[in-house]
């Protein structure tokens, strides 16, 4: 009997094990399980690369409001802010995604106190998924713009 260390195998490189490819396989996977159930042999489904990102999902839009505490010497005091994501049609990761984005609303800063609330909002898009930062990176974002401009009317569309 062979090993499986003594076979040739070859395999196409698959990138990145967050978002859609997480979640957005099953579509594809439900589809070649049934083809090789009918055929009683394995089905092969390689997507090409506008396929797979078609697929897959895109990375989750913010909008954020906020009011902010400051002392006399310019210093956060307090953060006080909504964060809607925008998650289209399904929920999918938005959940994970939003916590994430809220978990990280105060970057590197220190503010002694902070509210923050996160929603997500279910719309007539595409659905959303999870991208590398799974959320952090629109919540560093927002605490950045607040950092930069706390005095300005407070609300920033994120879609990065």
């Amino acid at each position: 009997m062979e090993s499986a260390l003594e076979k040739d195998i070859s395999a196409n490189t698959s990138l990145g094990g967050f978002g859609g490819k997480e979640t957005r396989s099953i579509q594809l996977a439900g589809i070649v399980a049934v083809a090789a159930k009918k055929s009683k042999r394995p089905v092969r489904c390689m997507l090409n690369r506008d396929e797979d990102i078609i697929t897959s999902g895109q990375r989750h839009p913010f909008l954020a409001t906020w009011k902010v505490a400051v002392n006399k010497d310019g210093k956060i005091q307090a953060l006080d802010t909504d964060v809607y994501c925008n998650g289209g049609h399904t929920q999918d990761l938005s959940g994970a995604v939003v916590e994430r984005a809220i978990s990280h609303i105060d970057n590197c800063y220190k503010i002694p106190n902070i509210h923050v609330r996160g929603r997500i909002a279910k719309t007539n898009t595409v659905s959303n998924t999870a991208f590398r930062g799974f959320g952090g990176p629109q919540g560093m974002f927002i605490c950045e713009r607040l950092a930069v401009c706390p005095y300005n009317k407070a609300e920033v569309l994120l879609n990065i």
